[in-house]
């Protein structure tokens, strides 16, 4: 009996714990401590445009990287937005062929900004992961597609101190379902 009792005294002390950061957190959310949206922004046209990267730019304001069907070339390229601090667009870019561009990550780098995706050549049928380096007003400085003649699709792109890590998936003949694939580069 006396061992129940512990028990229900350890049940009803963890319940009194539960109870009180509940208690907390409600109090919180009835309080309005809770993160408020400041502003909404969409950016595109009529097609289908997809944010994918956002980051805080030094500069002030931000930069996006994602997709548009909306502009462009072909049925989706890389789309690059320069945001200010309210979200408000100063500018954007797109870049790519006839056929489906993706572009999943950007950072700001060098005085401008790096843009990670991939490519796809329509007429080949093939897919390569793409690095692109943009001046302060996003014009194109400079353009390498890795990969080989199958699918290298890229998912990321990391900034290190010298230079860039993308990474992703590449179907070839050594991997028919699929490898994950990792390319390292500098700066320039």
């Amino acid at each position: 009996m006396v061992h129940l009792a512990k028990r229900m005294i350890r049940l009803a002390s963890f319940g009194m714990r539960a109870l009180f950061v509940i208690g907390i957190a409600m109090s919180l959310c009835l309080n309005g401590l809770v993160a408020q949206e400041t502003w909404r922004r969409s950016y595109g046209g009529l097609g289908s445009d997809n944010a994918m990267s956002i980051e805080e730019c030094e500069s002030g304001g931000y930069i996006l990287a994602g997709t548009t069907g909306s502009f462009g070339h072909g049925s989706s390229d890389i789309y690059l937005i320069r945001l200010n601090e309210q979200g408000d667009l100063i500018w954007s870019r797109y870049f790519g062929g006839l056929g489906a561009d993706v572009g999943v990550g950007c950072h700001e780098s060098n005085g401008g900004f790096v843009l990670a995706g991939t490519m796809n050549d329509a007429a080949a049928g093939d897919y390569s992961m793409t690095l692109i380096k943009t001046d302060a007003t996003g014009a194109l400085m400079w353009q390498v597609n890795y990969g080989g003649s199958d699918w290298d699709i890229c998912k990321g792109v990391l900034m290190l101190p010298d230079g860039y890590l993308l990474h992703g998936i590449s179907y070839d003949g050594q991997s028919p379902q699929g490898g994950g694939v990792a390319i390292r580069t500098d700066f320039e």
